[in-house]
This record gives C-alpha cells, sequence and structure tokens, in this order.
C-alpha cells in the first residue's frame, strides 16, 4: 500500500465517532474484504494501523482502497448488523460461519386453516418456524403426536371460507381414517382450528406445564356440566402432553427458561453449541462452527456467534449462559458466568457438546490417505478461489492439434477431489479450420454444456481449462452462448509458471507450490492432458496405418507410432530427409519410407 492511501485511510480512521456501529474495508474494484462490528468505531478502526499486527491484519489493510462505516443506536444492533452484512456480501476475509447440519424445523404455515409441517429450509414471511429440533426423529415424533393430537390439515389446498359455505370442496381419505378434521367441508369452525393452533403453538414453545394447567382446568369444567365424552376428548390430549413432556431432555425443573451456550477452539476452528431450556427440558438445541481469519478471540466469536443464533431463534432468553463474557452483548439479557450449581452443570453439558462437534468436524476435515484429496483440500481451494461454494463437482479440458490437423479435446469429470473415469468424454472438433485452439476451446465448452442443460445434468462447480487469458476467454465466451442461470466459476491455468487465471480479475493468482489447492488443480489439468494425447495418439496412428505406409514391409505400428510422435502427420513425414529419418527408424526403415514418397511423387505427376 502507497504512504498516500495509507494517509488517506488513517486519517479517514481518525474522524470516524466514538460509536457503536459496523465498519467495512473496501478493496480496488469495489469488493467488500472485512465487515466487523465495534463498540466505538474510532478506536477500533484506529487500531488496524497500530505499529505491530497480524500478517492477514497487515494485509487486509493493503489491499483496502476506502473504509465505510455505519452508525448504530446501541451495541446489540451492530451485532446484528454485522451478521446480515457478513451473510449478504460474503466478504473474503471475515470469519467462516456456518451450521454444524441442516437442521430441521416445524413451521405453522402462514394461511387459512394453518397446516403444521416439518422442513429443513427457512424461508421468510413463509410462516412461524419453531428449531431447529436436533434430530429429524425427534421432529417427526413430535409431529405424530401434534397430529394424533390436534389433528391438523395436511392437504395443499388453498382454503377459502366463502368457498366452504358454498360447498366446493371435499374431504379427503385423511378425514375418513380420522387423521384430519375436515375443515374444508366446515366440519370444524375457524375458532376452534385456531384454538388447537393456539395450543399446538404453545407446545412448540416449550410450555408444557401451562398447557397442562389449562387442558387439567377443561376437564373440570366439563366434568361439572356433565360433558363426559368432552372431558374425555380433552383428557386424551392431556395423557399424550404428559407422555412426550415425560420424554423431554429434563435438566432441573428449577432452572427455569434460559439459554445456554457453550464454547470449544483449537487451531483456526472454533464451535458455539446452543441450548434452549424451558420449564428445565432443553427444547432446542444446534451448533454453529467458525473458522478464524485474524487471531480473532473468544470474546469476538461468541458475539458472532450470538449474532447469528439470534437471527435463527428470534430473540434470547431474558438470562443467557455464557462460558465468558461476549465482546458485544444483545438487548436486555442478563449474561451470567456460573462458577456452581445447576446453572454451571448446564454449561458443562454445552461445552461438552462443542467439544464434541469441533473434534467431529476435525475428524471429517483431517488429510486422509495418500493420494486421497479430501474435504479439507476441497474446502482450502474454495477459500483460495474465493468461491462460494465448495467445488464439490470439477471439470477439465484440454485441446491437442497437429499443425491444425486432427484437432480433438477432452473433458474429465472430478466428484469429491476423485477421477470419475466413467464420465470422461473425448471431443473431436468439427467447426474449427486450421490452427485456432481458442475455437476448439470454445467449441468443446459449448458442446459439452448445452448438452448438460439440455439433458437436466448438473453443471460443475469449478470449471479448469488449460491455458492462459486466452483460453479462459474463450471458455467464458462458449458459456455466455448457453441460456442457463447457473454460472460455474472458471479458471485458467499457465503452465511453467503454473499461474491462474480467473474473470474479470486483471492480476493472476500464484498459490502456494506446495499447497494442495494447486496440487489438485494441476491432477485435473494433468489428467485433461493425458486423455486429450491418448485420442490424438489413436487417431493419428489410424490415419497413417490406413495409407499404404501401414502396408510397407518391415514398417509396423511401433514404427508408424515412432514418425508420428516426431514429425505428425502423413505431410510431415513425407517432407523429412532421409536422415532425420534415419535418426528415429534407422536407415533401412527410413530408406524404404523415402522410397515409398518418391514413388507417390511420381504417380502424382
Amino acid at each position: 500500500m502507497s504512504d498516500k492511501r495509507a494517509a488517506i485511510l488513517k486519517q479517514y480512521a481518525s474522524r470516524l465517532p466514538d460509536e457503536p456501529g459496523v465498519y467495512i474495508f473496501v478493496g480496488d474494484d469495489e469488493k467488500v474484504l472485512y465487515i466487523g462490528k465495534a463498540k466505538s468505531l474510532k478506536k477500533r478502526v484506529a487500531s488496524y494501523f497500530g505499529q505491530s499486527g497480524s500478517a492477514r491484519i497487515e494485509l487486509l489493510v493493503r489491499k483496502a482502497s476506502k473504509i465505510e462505516h455505519i452508525v448504530t443506536p446501541t451495541e446489540s444492533e451492530a451485532l446484528l448488523l454485522e451478521n446480515n452484512l457478513i451473510k449478504k456480501e460474503q466478504p473474503r476475509y471475515n470469519v467462516l460461519l456456518k451450521d454444524d447440519k441442516s437442521f430441521p424445523w416445524i413451521v405453522i404455515k402462514d394461511e387459512a386453516f394453518p397446516r403444521v409441517m416439518m422442513t429443513r429450509k427457512v424461508t421468510e414471511g413463509d410462516g412461524e418456524y419453531f428449531g431447529p429440533y436436533t434430530s429429524a426423529a425427534m421432529t417427526r415424533s413430535l409431529l405424530s403426536m401434534i397430529q394424533q393430537i390436534y389433528k391438523p390439515r395436511t392437504c395443499a389446498l388453498k382454503l377459502d371460507e366463502r368457498k366452504i359455505s358454498l360447498g366446493k370442496y371435499r374431504a379427503c381419505i385423511a378425514f375418513q381414517i380420522g387423521r384430519c378434521k375436515a375443515p374444508c367441508e366446515g366440519r370444524v369452525s375457524a375458532n376452534e382450528y385456531a384454538e388447537s393452533v393456539r395450543q399446538i403453538r404453545r407446545i412448540l414453545c416449550g410450555n408444557l406445564r401451562e398447557l397442562t394447567k389449562e387442558l387439567e382446568g377443561i376437564i373440570k369444567e366439563y366434568a361439572a356440566d356433565l360433558r363426559y365424552e368432552e372431558a374425555q376428548e380433552v383428557k386424551d390430549i392431556l395423557d399424550a402432553v404428559s407422555r412426550f413432556r415425560s420424554k423431554s431432555v429434563v435438566v432441573n425443573p428449577s432452572a427455569g427458561d434460559l439459554d445456554v451456550t457453550g464454547f470449544s477452539a483449537g487451531g483456526d476452528m472454533a464451535v458455539v453449541s446452543f441450548m434452549r431450556v424451558v420449564e428445565g427440558s432443553v427444547v432446542q438445541a444446534f451448533s454453529l462452527s467458525l473458522k478464524r481469519q485474524f487471531e480473532e478471540s473468544g470474546p469476538e466469536l461468541l458475539s458472532l456467534a450470538i449474532g447469528e443464533i439470534i437471527n435463527r431463534v428470534g430473540s434470547l432468553s431474558s438470562t443467557v449462559i455464557v462460558p465468558f463474557e461476549p465482546e458485544m452483548t444483545y438487548g436486555d439479557s442478563r449474561y451470567v458466568v456460573p462458577v456452581r450449581g445447576d446453572r454451571k452443570k448446564l454449561l458443562d453439558m454445552a461445552e461438552r457438546n462443542a467439544l464434541f462437534s469441533r473434534l467431529q468436524m476435525a475428524k471429517k476435515e483431517s488429510p486422509g490417505p495418500p493420494g486421497n484429496l479430501n474435504a479439507s483440500t476441497l474446502e482450502g481451494l474454495r477459500v483460495d478461489l474465493n468461491m462460494v461454494q465448495t467445488p464439490a463437482h470439477i471439470e477439465g479440458f484440454d485441446i491437442s492439434t497437429s499443425q491444425g490437423a486432427n484437432t480433438v479435446a477432452a473433458c474429465v469429470v472430478f466428484r469429491n477431489g476423485m477421477p470419475v473415469r466413467s464420465e470422461f468424454r473425448h471431443y473431436i472438433i468439427k467447426g474449427v479450420e486450421g490452427q485456432n485452439d481458442f475455437a476448439a476451446m470454445r467449441e468443446v465448452i459449448f458442446r459439452r454444456y448445452s448438452r448438460v442443460i439440455r439433458e437436466g445434468l448438473q453443471m460443475p462447480d469449478l470449471i479448469i481449462v488449460d491455458g492462459g487469458k486466452g483460453q479462459l476467454t474463450s471458455a467464458l465466451d462458449g458459456l455466455s452462448t448457453i441460456n442457463t442461470t447457473i454460472e460455474p466459476v472458471v479458471i485458467g491455468v499457465a503452465k511453467r509458471l503454473e499461474i491462474i487465471y480467473r474473470k474479470n480479475d486483471p492480476v493472476p493468482l500464484y498459490l502456494d507450490k506446495r499447497g494442495r489447492s494447486l496440487k489438485l488443480i494441476q491432477k485435473v489439468r494433468n489428467e485433461a492432458h493425458r486423455f486429450v494425447l491418448a485420442l490424438h495418439r489413436k487417431r493419428m496412428l489410424g490415419q497413417l496405418t490406413s495409407t499404404d505406409l501401414g502396408n510397407i514391409k518391415g514398417v509396423g505400428h511401433k514404427t508408424i507410432s515412432n514418425l508420428r510422435d516426431h514429425f505428425g502427420t502423413l505431410e510431415g513425414i513425407g517432407e523429412r530427409s532421409l536422415e532425420e529419418l534415419s535418426a528415429v527408424v534407422g536407415e533401412g526403415r527410413a530408406r524404404l519410407i523415402k522410397n515409398f514418397f518418391n514413388r507417390e511423387n511420381r504417380d502424382a505427376d
């Protein structure tokens, strides 16, 4: 970074307000490099220009062309704003944060006579979501209990009360087998159905104790009015709720309602586990993994995780159990670091969950046996190429030609870092005349992915082409003519220096020569090169042996193969002198071959 740019950024930092907010480092191409939060924007941003810092911080400051900021009324709003902006912009230098898995949720749909369903995808404005839950089996068990007690509808009909009154709908088999109350035929009123949904909501919120008391009161009222059948129906509901409550993980009934976060860190990975306790029972739990980028402290990582937890569960309980004070807090919640008692036991449970999750993730990403490329390599490649998605599906291309003749191409396929040879494909280039590797690359890319789109096959996450800027541009041109909304990342790999060229990036990328990312790229490139040369040799040999040259006594396949490797085409062999041919196949065979071409020339005259 030039001294002039450094002075400008430093001056900007000195003028920032001493208030909470979010700061954004922006690069020369207007791409967001890093997003951070601060209790004091002035002090935090100024710390980046101190005398000492990590190599990553120095690199970040060197790449930044400007710093933007957003002032927020409170620290908690800065925390949530940072979380949302990171998700939107995906800055390269921010902590990588993700779920340990795709957890199931239960949603009460926002519609007339709402359905109650399990889902793994949260869609804003689609309904009220509860979860995430620790297992799909538990979620299905809960839904089954709700279906048995309240019988909410499961059909996808868009019910309308006017059409119901006119008899426009007919009950399905779910009503006939006693799994639905048939609101579509008006067999249950909107108010009665809404009351059932209200009770379902209380079960999903974990307020089983209050619901139990309410149901007991209703039973007494019905019994006093001699409404014994209705009392028995409510008693069945109460029994089912009691059975479900007995299966919940009860920590201590006196623990009350609170949230618990555990923390475990090792190397550049950290895991924050979350548990929600309602009336002494654990009603939901999940873990978040975080990958350090700038040696962030535990309090910083915990703050980031809390922001993501709030986005997922809506809001925190009034009391939050933590292993240490987070750097920034949210709302009116009270953060407690327990040292003994039931709350310390809860914290220990969350800490064990975090440690277990971290060890499991580390095991998944540990290097496999030599020669195997695992998830860790693919994740490293994703980071090095600044990709959004891990390149689990990679395809590589190469072109081979001999002085503009017999131009062929090859496509190789790698899944999870390993070649899938059954999916390798050869292409004979048809629409290119003469020596034009760029046009050949454009043709093979267009042919390959036109067919992929046409047949509904999977597009790759990453495309690797053998060559520099020219081949990369040709590949991108071929893709641009295909009608698809899916845009794989495309890179070109220049030989010798192993320089990586990317779309819209004027500066080439130099990867660590000993790193696993470059070794995987080289493996794909080399496999494509080997595969295309195999086809090229086969076609060349076939053409040579199909001529009278293959019928010369004493000239066999091996001799023709040597001639092809040295001189390429049939014309190239015929133009060579006796001495040049003798150096390859010996003087005796060279004379036979030279006599053959001399005879061919006389016949032509």
